[in-house]
Formats: C-alpha cells, structure tokens, sequence
C-alpha cells in the first residue's frame, strides 16, 4: 500500500470513527431528551414566587409590578407556556426589559428578556408590539437551544393571546436598542439556577 492509500485510508478511518461517535452521541441525547419527557413538571420554586430571594437586587430584580402582572395575566409563576414549558419567575421591568424565566418538562430553566418591538436585532419571536429573546449571553450569531427556543415561541403565542384580549403593555417597556444607548455597558443576567 502506497502512503497516499495509508493516508486516505486513516482520513476515511478517521471520518468514520467520527460519524460513528455522533450517531451514538445524537442517539443518547434522543433517548434523554425521551426519558425527560416522562418525568412530572418539576414544582414551582419555593422561595418566592419571582425567584431565589438572594439574586433579585443582586441583579437589579424585583417583583412584577401590577402592569407586568396585567401584561401577563394568569400566566404566572407555576402557570404551563404550552406543553412543555412552564412559567418559573417573572419580574418587574428592567432597564426597559421584562426578565423572565421558563422551565422545560425536564427541568432545564432559561432566560427570556422581553421588549418592545423595534429597529434593532431580530428577535427569537414576536407578539404584536412585543419583542422576546433568549438570554444566553450570545451576540445573535450563537445557535440558541432547540428547546429554550421552541419555549421563547411557546411564550411568544401565549403572549399574543393575552395582547388580543386587550392586555396593554408596561410604559416603562423599550425596545433593546432603547436599552442600549441608555446603558451601553450594561450587563443584565437572569440568573437561572435554583437556590
């Protein structure tokens, strides 16, 4: 065998080894992504109804206000974003923002920042006037989560429906370009891990 046959033989080798990797790996992932399908929604949280005590003014948090609660509706803490998400904390505005938090069926939890639709980076999703993302500490260019953003879409519908009901949005909401000229060094984490 000559070395040009050995060196396409271990690429090709190599190339195999690593397809055969991937599908063991995406068949794992399929049979987990299964499994938490079957377990019960997980509880809401029981430190307060907005979240952990301890992170809220750490991270410039607080409880919704009654136009953040209006907006929402009986979508609260607790309440199911279609069937497989579920509300886990909501918060007042900040910095021109609603931070919220959503909670996959297998417990994954992630943020969502929502604000006024606007001139600016695309959104995951939309809802009439509103504009959703997902907080993950991207630029826009990272690929997000297939399941945190199904959820941010499962919110956007929810969402939509409550502003065809007639529910108004808060006046403190911007929109994230607002946010930006007016804090532009400004970091704004939801924090998503249980207490």
């Amino acid at each position: 065998m000559s070395t040009s046959d050995e060196k396409q033989f271990g690429r090709r080798g190599a190339l195999v080894g690593i397809g055969v990797a991937a599908a063991g790996i995406a068949g794992a992932l399929s049979t987990e992504d299964l499994a938490a399908q079957d377990r019960p929604a997980p509880q809401p949280s029981t430190s307060t109804p907005m979240g952990p005590p301890d992170g809220l003014s750490a991270h410039g948090l607080s409880a919704p206000t009654d136009d953040v609660v209006a907006l929402f509706g009986a979508l609260g803490p607790g309440a199911a974003i279609g069937s497989h998400w579920r509300l886990d904390a909501l918060y007042a505005v900040r910095a021109g923002g609603i931070p919220v938090i959503l909670e996959t069926r297998g417990g994954q939890r992630f943020g969502v920042e929502i604000f006024r639709a606007g001139d600016g980076p695309a959104p995951l999703a939309t809802a009439g006037d509103l504009a959703l993302f997902l907080v993950n500490r991207g630029d826009g260019a990272q690929v997000s989560d297939e399941a945190a953003g199904l959820g941010v879409i499962a919110l956007a519908h929810a969402l939509e429906a409550r502003l065809t009901e007639g529910a108004a949005l808060p006046g403190s909401l911007t929109t994230l370009d607002a946010r930006r000229r007016s804090h532009p060094t400004g970091v704004f984490h939801i924090p998503v891990a249980r207490a």
